[in-house]
């Protein structure tokens, strides 16, 4: 697999970021400035301090919760955080049953941060080196598109079909706004390719019948790759926010 312009990228964006050097941080109850107790009866976040309600609504959690698939009967969705760098943490709507929650850990790396299970809702014995999201910071660029397809298309083993290769909607059943690599159905037709499933644009492309996808969001462009697991959590809801002795913002907005 090629790697130089992927490293390039990869590796400018996490430096920017300083992701490579974080780890998450410790659970620790962040300064209030509202009551000990939520209105609800709930127990505020560990990390945040937020209620839920409060995390639900700082992340419009209804508008993902309006357009994701239902659940099995017993389960509903929920907002939950998981520790990120100091000062950092990550909202998102996930799933909830009655004896178990899916719960993410936050797992920076070299050139990217991606998402694992502490728990599943759906699927107890989820294997733990699992990751369905890998974030990988955009560090700005004017063209995220751009950006993921050129870092797709350095994953290619072979380029008998890089020029082919291009952005698309990803299709049903993904969310508003997801993305997906691949060639144009026009091109498998005229050189009489299958459309069995085979990725022809790397290892970070789809094809018709594939569920992965990307995802720009934060000024993250996000591979979001469920396999044929169905997903507990909603990759379109992942927030980062900043905690300060000032409260809970969302990063990138005032």
């Amino acid at each position: 697999m090629k790697t130089t312009r992927l490293t390039a990228y990869a590796a400018s964006a996490a430096l920017a970021l300083a992701l490579s050097a974080c780890t998450p941080s410790a659970p620790t109850q962040h300064e209030a400035t509202g009551p000990a107790a939520c209105a609800d009866g709930a127990e505020r976040f560990a990390v945040t301090g937020l209620c839920p309600q409060e995390a639900s609504a700082l992340i419009g959690a209804d508008a993902f919760v309006a357009t994701a698939y239902q659940l099995p009967e017993g389960c509903t969705w929920g907002v939950q955080e998981s520790p990120g760098p100091p000062q950092e943490a990550l909202l998102y709507v996930a799933a909830q049953c009655a004896d178990r929650t899916t719960e993410l850990e936050f797992r920076g790396g070299a050139h990217s941060v991606s998402l694992g299970y502490t728990s599943s809702a759906l699927h107890p014995d989820v294997p733990s080196d699992f990751e369905p999201v890998r974030m990988f910071p955009l560090n700005g660029t004017a063209d995220p598109q751009a950006f993921i397809l050129n870092m797709t298309r350095e994953t290619m083993t072979s380029q008998r079909h890089a020029a082919a290769c291009a952005v698309r909607e990803a299709g049903e059943g993904r969310p508003s706004g997801a993305i997906a690599v691949d060639v144009p159905s026009a091109y498998r037709v005229a050189h009489r390719l299958p459309d069995d499933g085979t990725k022809l644009c790397g290892d970070y492309s789809s094809s018709a019948t594939s569920p992965s996808y990307w995802l720009i969001r934060q000024d993250f462009a996000s591979w979001v790759d469920f396999g044929q697991t169905m997903p507990d959590f909603l990759p379109e809801s992942v927030t980062w926010v900043d905690i300060a002795p000032a409260g809970v913002t969302v990063r990138g907005q005032p």
